[in-house]
């Protein structure tokens, strides 16, 4: 950190966000700095406990981007600083450190989207941005009542529509901003999507959303995201469900594998579909399984099961565990096949299946609320 970003506090960026506005001064990096050195500084914090992808993702979530958010509130903040967030991040959930080589098994704009397209739910620094801009632009849209409102109009709009205006080339960065929002929120404005929303109007979050929307709906995050699923068996079974695993396949086609014959029967081309469940030792592992959560389904892919399971009119909270006890099975039978290819040895199925009972068990008994009926109690009891 420079000696003049550390001078700095909030007041005098506050100052100098006032005078960008009025004299044309950009919000430069150098006073966005430390945003990404706090975020950094917590990451540091963070990178010498051994965190689960999971765990990592609701850091990220939870921790960092609110820090992110609370600036976006005050600050428009350049591109190249929101670039700068979004790669430490990114390092840090696939490789637990803010610097890092490694290749993310994911793109960083699928893991932005929402759960139910297929994503991890976090928020993407850049769109949050233009979302907490878009206030300002709700605020000149519905002309409210104030002195800030009312030198715009006097200075730039003019008595100009605001919706055909066009900044003049000589006007301030942060105008130009706010004018570039407007056109990429003119939609959702125009067609009534906030005013219709009576006393609450314009939020960032429902902003946010309207500029998530329009992409494809995955039907399998019901089952990567079940409630009683283990977070980190959940991660796993998305990645597995997105087709983004580092099976052989995937490597050989790289050159970064001799082979591509599944380390766990020695058969078979080791891809997603055959590891879960078609391999002899991971469908060996799956009827145990099935026969102790009463899984009738014959079908032996993990898609196949899970939708079975989608269609059974059983007890919803049944359910939910047998949907936990497959999730489990899928990171089981990922942590053999990676004890497989790095230290060539594969643990008995009877093992697998009660590391699998355990945490299913485990899980749910955490979560289980009390008002659950007397037979789904019965029903855990005997598991």
């Amino acid at each position: 950190m420079t000696a003049l970003t550390s001078a700095l506090d909030y007041a005098s960026i506050s100052k100098y966000f006032i005078a960008s506005f009025t004299r044309g001064h950009l919000l430069t990096t150098i006073y966005c700095s430390i945003l990404v050195d706090k975020i950094t500084a917590r990451l540091r914090c963070w990178s010498s406990r051994a965190l689960s992808y999971a765990a990592r993702c609701i850091l990220i979530n939870s921790v960092l981007l609110s820090l992110h958010s609370y600036w976006a509130n005050i600050f428009i903040i350049p591109k190249n600083v929101l670039m700068e967030i979004t790669v430490v991040c990114r390092n840090y959930l696939w490789d637990g450190k803010p610097i890092s080589t490694r290749t993310p098994m994911v793109s960083w704009e699928a893991i932005c989207k929402p759960k139910c397209y297929g994503g991890l739910g976090i928020k993407d620094c850049y769109m949050w941005n233009i979302a907490a801009v878009g206030k300002y632009v709700w605020n000149i849209a519905s002309k409210t009542d104030s002195l800030w409102l009312k030198w715009v109009s006097h200075v730039y709009l003019q008595g100009k529509d605001f919706w055909s205006y066009k900044p003049h080339k000589t006007a301030s960065w942060t105008w130009k901003q706010i004018c570039e929002v407007k056109d990429k929120l003119k939609g959702g404005y125009t067609g009534d999507i906030w005013s219709a929303r009576a006393l609450k109007g314009y939020s960032m979050g429902s902003g946010y959303t309207w500029l998530s929307q329009n992409q494809n709906k995955v039907i399998w995050q019901k089952w990567a995201w079940n409630r009683l699923n283990v977070p980190k068996h959940g991660f796993i079974c998305w990645l597995a469900m997105s087709k983004r695993l580092r099976t052989k396949d995937r490597l050989y086609t790289y050159k970064i594998c001799k082979d591509d014959t599944c380390p766990l029967c020695g058969q078979y081309c080791e891809t997603a579909d055959h590891l879960f469940f078609s391999c002899v030792y991971s469908l060996l592992c799956l009827e145990k399984i099935k026969y102790w959560i009463s899984i009738g389904c014959k079908a032996s892919g993990v898609n196949k099961i899970y939708r079975w399971l989608d269609k059974d009119q059983g007890i919803k909270f049944k359910k939910g565990v047998q949907i936990a006890t497959i999730t489990a099975a899928v990171y089981q039978i990922w942590l053999q096949r990676n004890s497989a290819v790095w230290n060539l040895q594969v643990q008995q199925p009877d093992l697998i299946v009660q590391r699998i009972k355990a945490d299913v068990l485990c899980r749910v008994k955490q979560l289980v609320p009390m008002k659950i009926s007397n037979s789904d109690r019965a029903w855990l009891a005997s598991l």
